[in-house]
């Protein structure tokens, strides 16, 4: 049977849902609804905030929620319905903005369900327009949903509260480890996906071009990941899998809406992020990339991890 409790996590008022045969996760609602841990089978599969002061920095925004855009937006400027808007420039490296700025709003707990073979907590941000460089309302509601059988799903909605369509996109940013302290050593296979080519600033060119070279399980090494990419087809999941010596984890995300990813691997090469998006990077300033979404509208995205033991 699963059960939920209030504790201390890193200095602020965290949830944990856990089950006997060591499936959990805790979560931090009012600091973005971000996730400090999740373990399948007893192995924490998240690099996550270790301390407080990761926390409070959004240290490599990890499992961060991402709206209203993941990803850069180009020296923080988009242009809308002939008005542009300055977000703030929070990537000094690339003078571009970085992953909207919900990932540390507070979040309210909107529902919390435990069964015996699985439990799920649905958390809600309303934003009600009020920054000058998006004066769009809008409401996000994520959904962490884990099982008895070592499944952990996300799924991420996203309304449009205007009157009228707005530009919108999002996204989460988990990073993933296994039993190995570093991703060198862990086997990836990827589905069949286009590569976005960006240039000096992390900004896509518009071109895309075939990515195969872990098209077969295939050790990372020191294959150096920050890039995107977009799916192939159009509808279904996207699978890929990570392999240590222990554990095979396969992680998930459904095509619509997030038909593109981001692999990231940090410093440190500790672990390797997958992110999953509904748009690219720099996709408000794209014409042919930018995600407007009705008035009175929903999106909603889903992914999820299973981990097996070898």
């Amino acid at each position: 049977m699963f059960q939920y409790s209030k504790i201390d996590c890193l200095g602020k008022e965290g949830i944990l849902v856990h089950h006997t045969n060591g499936n959990s996760f805790r979560c931090i609602p009012e600091h973005g609804a971000v996730l400090i841990d999740v373990q399948l089978n007893g192995q924490a599969i998240l690099d996550a905030y270790q301390n407080q002061e990761e926390l409070e920095t959004n240290f490599y925004y990890k499992s961060a929620l991402l709206a209203p855009f993941p990803n850069r937006l180009q020296d923080g400027k988009f242009t809308f319905e002939g008005k542009t808007y300055q977000f703030p420039i929070n990537d000094t490296n690339t003078q571009n903005a970085l992953h909207g700025f919900i990932y540390d709003k507070p979040f309210e707990i909107e529902e919390i369900h435990c069964l015996a073979d699985e439990a799920c907590i649905s958390l809600v941000y309303h934003y009600n327009g009020h920054l000058s460089y998006y004066p769009f309302s809008f409401r996000m509601r994520v959904e962490y949903t884990i099982k008895s059988n070592h499944v952990f799903e996300v799924a991420l909605e996203i309304t449009n509260l205007e009157t009228f369509p707005i530009p919108i996109g999002m996204g989460w940013h988990p990073y993933f480890k296994l039993s190995t302290s570093i991703v060198n050593d862990l086997k990836l296979q990827l589905p069949p996906l286009h590569q976005l080519e960006i240039d000096d600033r992390m900004l896509p060119t518009g071109e895309l071009q075939l990515y195969s070279a872990f098209d077969m399980p295939k050790e990372i090494g020191l294959t150096k990941l920050d890039t995107g990419f977009k799916y192939e087809k159009e509808k279904g999941r996207i699978e890929l899998f990570l392999q240590d010596q222990n554990y095979r984890l396969k992680y998930w995300q459904e095509a619509v809406p997030f038909d593109y990813i981001q692999l990231f691997i940090p410093d440190g090469r500790a672990s390797i992020a997958i992110e999953p998006m509904s748009c690219a990077a720099d996709a408000f300033n794209s014409n042919t990339q930018i995600t407007t979404l009705a008035k009175g509208t929903s999106r909603l995205g889903k992914c999820g991890v299973l981990l097996t033991p070898n």
